[in-house]
């Protein structure tokens, strides 16, 4: 797997995110007859087709495929690759185009359940093979790649993703990310909801929904370019280049979790300035 791309629309309305994932790859054994990737129940699969771009080919290939039980938490995609397509060294992009819903992976809340009760907020959490639930994958740590991402919301939201790079199309409420350092799928996450942000730092920032912006600012201070500056003197140059942080709502079902470039934080942590400043460091430890 050299690269996936996710191109998303999110209704919050249905609780749904419904497009298409393109995987590039590159086969490395001259019989390669099926491609298998995990998948969940809650992941419904429209089409599958297939590109060998090396080729000048315009009109992709559909591909037929199963889906088949494979434990309590995934089902595994058996995708048919033609024959005579699949060489070693050449590369092949396959395109699934899917809905999904209310997996492990995705928590879609209710404007209720967010702390400012204005709008609904949605989030991924993949840890530790959850996103097989957001998206068709190769749902193992073993396997690496950059990815980039179009998330299409409604107005009004914010989406951010564990990605370096990213850009808005205010006019067509598009947000465009780009992660050029290859990671495990589990650390594609996403989250989309009234956020807003401040600036703690060169390389970070916080967001939070707005209610929360001025204490979530104030509780960690300067504190992240500290111990960043702690950390690279300890163990060397910090390579996601980002370190932002995003609080959610309590909800959110663990106290933290590492994202590249994006650290989840679960709100009811400023409670205790002592335990967020420990968070705080445990989270650069793991970049």
């Amino acid at each position: 797997l050299c690269h996936l791309h996710l191109d998303l629309k999110l209704n919050f309305a249905v609780k749904e995110m419904s497009g298409w994932l393109v995987l590039d790859l590159v086969p490395v054994q001259p019989t390669v007859c099926t491609l298998v990737l995990d998948s969940h129940p809650s992941l419904l699969i429209h089409s599958i087709d297939c590109k060998v771009p090396e080729d000048g080919q315009e009109a992709p290939v559909s591909l037929t495929y199963r889906v088949d039980p494979f434990t309590d938490y995934g089902s595994s995609l058996s995708i048919s690759l033609p024959s005579g397509t699949v060489k070693p060294g050449r590369r092949v992009q396959i395109t699934i185009r899917y809905t999904t819903t209310d997996g492990p992976a995705i928590w879609w809340l209710d404007s209720e359940l967010t702390c400012g009760q204005s709008r609904p907020l949605v989030f991924t959490q993949g840890h530790s093979v959850c996103n097989r639930s957001f998206f068709p994958c190769f749902d193992t740590p073993a396997v690496k790649s950059t990815y980039t991402a179009t998330i299409r919301v409604p107005e009004g939201m914010t989406v951010l993703m564990s990605a370096s790079q990213s850009s808005y199309s205010k006019q067509d409420r598009i947000f465009q990310f780009s992660m050029e350092f290859p990671v495990p799928s589990y650390l594609v996450a996403l989250v989309a909801g009234e956020l807003e942000h401040a600036d703690l730092g060169p390389r970070s920032r916080v967001w939070a929904e707005p209610c929360l912006l001025s204490c979530a600012l104030k509780k960690l201070g300067g504190s992240v370019e500290h111990w960043l500056g702690v950390a690279e003197d300890l163990f060397g140059p910090y390579l996601w280049g980002r370190c932002d942080i995003v609080f959610l709502p309590p909800s959110f079902p663990i106290v933290a979790m590492e994202n590249p470039c994006l650290t989840f934080i679960i709100a009811s942590i400023m409670e205790s300035s002592e335990f967020l400043l420990i968070d705080v460091i445990h989270e650069i430890a793991h970049g």
